[in-house]
C-alpha cells in the first residue's frame, strides 16, 4: 500500500528515493520549420487561419504518420483546394467541413522534427499549431532531454526558434524545512494510506512533539501543495 501512495505523490512531482523532494523541469515554446515543405507553404498562403494538428500516430511500417489536421478558416472550400494540390500526401481525407472548420486526416512521411522528439523521448503537448509555415510546440523537458532535442533537430538539418524556457511552478518550494521533514514522516509510516497505517500520536511520538504540532504542521503542507495544484497558489 505503500507503493500507491508512492505513485500518487510522484504524480506530484514530491517524492524520489522515498523522499519528499523538489522535481522542476522547465516548461518549453519551440518554434520549428516543419519538414513538409508543401504543407508549410499552405499556411502560409493563409496567414490569417489557424492549422491546428490534433493527433499523430505511427503506422505499422514505423515511417509514415496519420496525422489529424484541424483547419480554423474563413473559406473551407480554398484549403481544401490547396490541400488537393500537396504531393507529399500518400493519401487524405476530408472528414469534415463546417463553415469555419476544416477536420482533414493525411498519411506522411514521419516529419523530422516529430522523428527529433520521438529520439529524444520528448512528449510534445497537442494540438500543435502550424501558423504561416511554422509550427508552434510546447513540452515540458529536463536540461537533458531538451539539449537532446535540440541535437537531433540540427542533426536533421531542422531549424528552429527556442520561443521561452519557463521554470514549472513546484509546490515543494512552498513547504518550509519543518514541513517536508514532518511530511516525509508521515509518507514513510503510511499515514496517507487507505486505512492508515498509523496514527497523528504515532507520528507525534515518532517526532517527540505534541499531536496538535503535527496536525498544524501537516494541514498546512497539505493545503499548500494541493493549493498551487489546482492552480490558485498566489
Amino acid at each position: 500500500m505503500i507503493n500507491s501512495n508512492r505513485n500518487m505523490l510522484h504524480r506530484f512531482g514530491l517524492l524520489m528515493d522515498g523522499r519528499v523532494v523538489p522535481e522542476c523541469m522547465p516548461d518549453v515554446e519551440m518554434k520549428i520549420k516543419p519538414s513538409h515543405a508543401e504543407i508549410a507553404a499552405v499556411s502560409c498562403d493563409y496567414p490569417e487561419d489557424e492549422f491546428l494538428i490534433l493527433d499523430s500516430q505511427m503506422i505499422e511500417e514505423g515511417t509514415r504518420m496519420h496525422v489529424l489536421y484541424e483547419v480554423r478558416t474563413t473559406d473551407p472550400a480554398s484549403v481544401i483546394q490547396s490541400f488537393d494540390d500537396v504531393t507529399e500526401f500518400h493519401s487524405y481525407e476530408v472528414l469534415h467541413t463546417g463553415e469555419k472548420v476544416v477536420l482533414i486526416r493525411c498519411l506522411i512521411d514521419e516529419p523530422a522534427p516529430a522523428r527529433a522528439a520521438r529520439s529524444s523521448n520528448n512528449l510534445v503537448s497537442s494540438p500543435l499549431i502550424l501558423r504561416n509555415g511554422w509550427i508552434f510546440a510546447t513540452f515540458t523537458a529536463s536540461d537533458e532531454d531538451l539539449s537532446l532535442f535540440k541535437d537531433e533537430l540540427e542533426s536533421a538539418s531542422v531549424t528552429y526558434q527556442v520561443v521561452s524556457i519557463t521554470s514549472s511552478s513546484d509546490p515543494i518550494d512552498r513547504l518550509t524545512e519543518r514541513q517536508r521533514e514532518v511530511l516525509n514522516e508521515a509518507v514513510d509510516r503510511g499515514y496517507y494510506e487507505t486505512p492508515r497505517e498509523c496514527s497523528i500520536t504515532d507520528l507525534a511520538t515518532e517526532l517527540g512533539v505534541t499531536k496538535g504540532t503535527v496536525s498544524r504542521v501537516l494541514h498546512r503542507a497539505e493545503g499548500s501543495i494541493i493549493t498551487e495544484f489546482v492552480g490558485h497558489g498566489n
